[in-house]
């Protein structure tokens, strides 16, 4: 009897070892098993273009470019300084005046807009807020997009929350 008590504790330890930690048990980026989907978000999806720098936004790059090389098996390239066909940008409401976009963003700090949109003849897809906070929000929310499978040809998601913090 000892002996299968002292078993169960080496498989219960070694499936424990092979457990996810936090960050990946929530952020988990599996390859998505659609090939012509994946084909799809590589084709339309070619690069991130951030405008400004902060942490909030660092963090938002980092995620956004690890969750589309996990889903897509593609890694993409960040840049400020053009804005290329198929990319996403990820601009606050001042940056978009800069840009010359024409583009409504929430009231509410954490509110974000995602728009698939033309730009100077070019198809990108807008991430925009008034806060770095917002746009973080709208990258996770892309980002589940593209884990729910969903289209991305036609982007237009307004999110406002109703209750003035959000608390995760």
């Amino acid at each position: 009897m000892k002996k299968l008590g002292v078993l169960v504790i080496i498989i219960l330890t070694y499936f424990g070892v092979l457990a996810d930690d936090g960050y990946k048990l929530w952020l988990k980026y599996e390859p998505l098993n659609d090939i012509k989907l994946v084909e799809t978000y590589q084709k339309n999806i070619t690069a991130l273009y951030v405008h400004q720098k902060s942490e909030t936004l660092s963090i938002a790059t980092k995620e956004f470019t690890v969750a589309f090389k996990g889903l897509t098996g593609k890694s993409i390239h960040t840049t400020n300084t053009s804005i290329e066909k198929n990319t996403v940008l990820l601009l606050k409401a001042e940056d978009l005046q800069q840009l010359n976009i024409k583009h409504q963003v929430p009231e509410n700090k954490e509110g974000y807009s995602i728009k698939s949109i033309q730009h100077q003849g070019k198809p990108i897809i807008l991430i925009s807020s008034k806060t770095d906070k917002g746009l973080l929000y709208g990258v996770f929310n892309l980002i589940k997009q593209l884990q729910l499978k969903q289209s991305i040809s036609n982007l237009n998601i307004w999110e406002e929350p109703k209750i003035k913090h959000r608390i995760l």
